[in-house]
């Protein structure tokens, strides 16, 4: 969120998003060499980009991360009513202890068949759309059932969550009658 703030916060004083945006992408495909070869760049600019695309990968790592290890800060504030925000964020930091990869791996797996669903969905309705009522018709088409299926995999993914954090809180002693 950091980058973002400070972004907004820039676009804000200048009252101009355009241009950071313009420069931000200037920077990213200079450093990249999307638009050149690489090798065709000076020594040091090669060692830059070099370091640029490692520091890259590495803030995505650490968001992938963070965000793993507070996924399950929503049923910590639902289900156990914890309302400090600092103390839910440990909480969901505590429970993913040990599991994060499994949970990552377990996230990734439900996303990519969710992918594969709504890809092959929203292709076959807008294949047959297309047929019946030409282009316009098959994009659109296309375009209700992905947000339809997109709708469900949301619902889904809360139940997935949700369920995470039951299995990895344990059973609720206090609903059971004494």
């Amino acid at each position: 969120y950091g980058f973002g703030f400070a972004f907004a916060a820039i676009v804000l004083l200048m009252r101009e998003a355009n241009t950071m945006v313009d420069v931000g992408r200037f920077l990213v495909q200079g450093f990249s060499g999307t638009n050149f070869p690489v090798q065709s760049l000076p020594y040091w600019l090669i060692l830059s980009s070099i370091l640029f695309a490692i520091g890259l990968a590495l803030v995505a790592a650490l968001v992938i991360y963070a965000g793993i290890k507070t996924s399950l800060v929503a049923p910590v504030v639902a289900v156990e009513g914890e309302r400090n925000p600092v103390a839910a964020l440990n909480r969901s930091w505590s429970l993913t202890k040990g599991n994060s990869l499994r949970l990552a791996l377990f996230y990734l797996l439900v996303g990519a068949a969710f992918l594969i669903v709504i890809m092959v969905a929203a292709s076959i309705v807008g294949i047959f759309a297309s047929l019946i009522g030409g282009p316009h018709a098959g994009e659109v088409a296309g375009a209700i059932v992905s947000a339809a299926l997109n709708a469900v995999m949301a619902l889904y993914f809360v139940a997935i969550v949700a369920a995470a954090h039951r299995q990895l809180a344990g059973p609720d002693d206090s609903r059971t009658f004494a």
